[in-house]
């Protein structure tokens, strides 16, 4: 698989246990214990503190499984990176005049969120997702909301119609309304990276 960023790493040592502290932003991370040696193999405990549940699982598959022969499987994977938005604003029936925006990445009823960025209609997100796909026909839909005390204010959205390849392409996105007005423009622009790839383990 393509390597992630990485966000921690402790110092090796000779003590029995090795331990480390950390704040993370909201997603989906990837524990990997090693040692010195990459040859070297042995027995681990792997203890996990959060302050809220974290769903942490052992991974044991290198992609999903097909599941039953007689379902559509999956045939493309594909990796998104939502970089930054611009020039966003408020939409006029809101309460609120602060634009404090995040995104919803959307994918064959997959969604996945990314952090808020507080009083700003420039954000930077680098916001990543991975999709495992049936239907690569579908675009990736990448909704813009906007962070309220009681009910957030949808802003627009971006749909991702190319799969890019292997290499991945960057694009900037015209963001849209929704529902009746799918066709219509609004305010604002979309930055993302999409990378895709028939090999399911690629990504």
């Amino acid at each position: 698989h393509i390597v992630g960023e990485k966000v921690f790493a402790s110092e090796y040592s000779k003590s029995r246990s090795v331990f480390g502290i950390m704040i993370l932003p909201k997603g989906r991370y990837v524990v990997v214990p090693t040692t010195t040696s990459s040859d070297e193999l042995g027995p681990f405990m792997l203890r996990l503190y959060t302050g809220s549940s974290s769903g942490a699982r052992e991974l044991t598959m290198e992609c999903p499984s097909n599941g039953c022969p007689c379902a559509a499987n999956f045939v493309l994977v594909s990796t998104v990176t939502i970089e930054s938005c611009s020039e966003l604003e408020i939409p006029p029936k809101s309460k609120v005049k602060t634009m404090d925006p995040y995104v919803k990445i959307i994918c064959e009823g997959e969604k996945v969120q990314s952090i808020v960025v507080n009083n700003e209609k420039n954000p930077k997100f680098g916001t990543k997702a991975t999709f495992y796909r049936k239907k690569v026909d579908q675009p990736i839909i990448v909704e813009v909301w906007n962070c309220n005390t009681l009910v957030d204010d949808y802003i627009a959205e971006a749909r991702i119609e190319e799969n890019g390849n292997e290499s991945g392409i960057s694009k900037e996105l015209q963001l849209f309304g929704r529902k009746k007005e799918a066709a219509m423009e609004k305010p604002g622009k979309m930055k993302i990276h999409i990378c895709s790839s028939n090999d399911l383990q690629y990504l």
